[in-house]
């Protein structure tokens, strides 16, 4: 056996075996333990994760909260909210591809301590109409990009993709929460699909009335922030700047939230 053939094979082993060990995050969501995909750990483990975003939910979440995380992807934001909710509170994380709701269950199962509080739905939030979906890859493929309009997962092509759907399970906030149930905020990162999920929690809008935490996507979303003002809510920026009504797709940030009005 060759001495070159004895490296390949050690290095073949401890890559198997360092993909399968769990990432500890660092920064704001120190502690955290994740299997992540490739190039995550550089922004989850070296580098600070989405940190305007990670602030504002510490800055609005509080202890007993019940959240949803809509389009949680493999759960790192899951996690944060699992623990700024407290052995009090609870999370629904919503995820409509296969595999990374798969990463998720397997993610929050590395953290057991966070393990009561967090309900994982492999499931796309919609208006409710129907009670399965197409969900589209998109630039990404993979572990992230997925989205329920196929014309927004083709946005950036420079010659026609053929894209084929995977079927997945849909519902609607409102059908999902009864009447009378709490929840106290929402995050929503869907990729466009924010123009069907929120219409389609309007009468949570109107009766549990949750902040909610949004990630725009400009035309394909903006019949969600009509939804939103629709329901008297008043939008933010991340640091908690009043912004003001916004007359159409250019005057809404990427990311921002949206509080009750009085």
């Amino acid at each position: 056996m060759s001495v070159r053939y004895r490296l390949g094979t050690a290095r073949r082993i401890f890559r198997r075996r360092f993909r399968r060990r769990p990432w500890v995050a660092s920064g704001a969501l120190s502690g955290l333990r994740f299997r992540l995909p490739p190039g995550f750990e550089y922004f989850v483990v070296y580098h600070e994760y989405e940190p305007q975003l990670v602030q504002a939910l510490a800055r609005l979440v509080r202890p007993g909260f019940v959240c949803v995380d809509a389009g949680a992807n493999v759960g790192v934001l899951t996690l944060h909210l699992a623990r700024l909710v407290g052995p009090e509170g609870r999370v629904v994380a919503f995820e409509a591809a296969p595999e990374n709701a798969e990463q998720l269950r397997a993610n929050v199962a590395l953290n057991p301590e966070l393990l009561s509080r967090v309900v994982v739905e492999q499931a796309a939030v919609t208006d409710g109409t129907a009670r399965s979906i197409d969900l589209f890859p998109g630039r990404g493929g993979g572990h992230s990009g997925w989205t329920v309009s196929e014309h927004f997962a083709a946005r950036s092509d420079v010659v026609a993709t053929e894209r084929i759907p995977t079927r997945v399970r849909a519902i609607s906030l409102d059908h999902y929460f009864p009447p009378s149930a709490r929840l106290d905020l929402v995050k929503m990162d869907i990729e466009g699909g924010e123009a069907e999920a929120l219409p389609g929690m309007s009468r949570l809008m109107r009766e549990a009335r949750p902040i909610v935490v949004l990630e725009f996507h400009r035309e394909a979303g903006w019949a969600g922030v009509q939804a939103l003002l629709e329901a008297n809510y008043q939008l933010e920026d991340l640091d908690g700047r009043p912004l003001a009504v916004p007359r159409g797709t250019d005057d809404v940030p990427y990311q921002l939230v949206a509080r009750p009005g009085v």
